[in-house]
């Protein structure tokens, strides 16, 4: 009632007007991110949970430039829709950065030559705070990325995309 009484008795029509386009395009936006959410599938129509890239450090320290750009490839048209194309060659110049950094800097290869697979997405990323904690912020943001999409989406749209499959299946037999 606190929310409503403010904003029916404090604010003038245009205000209200504004308030409530104001939360319309955050609704729509929500929808819209919902609907761009894109199921990871194998070959043979199962999750793609196993073929989770690269997202830390100490793996991206281990490919090479063509292999990391097949990864950005993949997930180019999800990234035009947010990323410009000068952001997405700024993102492969940080990864070029990381692999001259990790040739060149013996106390940052130690380290991330410690990390394994038990490394957690902060503790991976935590190795690049300091001095060199804003040169790769594409570069994490984009690996936090496709590392949530595997991690939160995959299973559940999975789910979904099975279900409608068997439903489909079922109907034809």
């Amino acid at each position: 009632m606190f929310i409503q009484d403010i904003f029916t008795n404090n604010l003038t029509v245009d205000q209200q007007i504004q308030v409530a386009i104001t939360i319309d395009n955050v609704f729509m936006q929500i929808v819209e991110g919902i609907t761009n959410i894109q199921v990871e599938r194998d070959n043979h129509n199962r999750p793609a949970e196993d073929q989770v890239p690269p997202v830390l450090p100490h793996e991206l320290v281990k490919l090479k430039g063509r292999e990391f750009i097949c990864i950005v490839v993949k997930h180019l048209p999800r990234l035009k829709q947010f990323w410009t194309d000068k952001r997405i060659s700024k993102l492969e110049m940080e990864h070029r950065e990381l692999l001259l950094l990790y040739q060149h800097n013996a106390d940052l290869r130690l380290k991330l030559d410690k990390c394994d697979h038990t490394t957690s997405f902060q503790s991976g990323w935590a190795i690049l705070e300091g001095p060199h904690a804003l040169k790769f912020t594409l570069l994490r943001d984009f690996c936090g990325g496709i590392a949530s999409v595997f991690l939160n989406t995959a299973t559940v749209e999975s789910d979904f995309s099975i279900l409608g499959w068997e439903a489909d299946e079922y109907r034809n037999h």
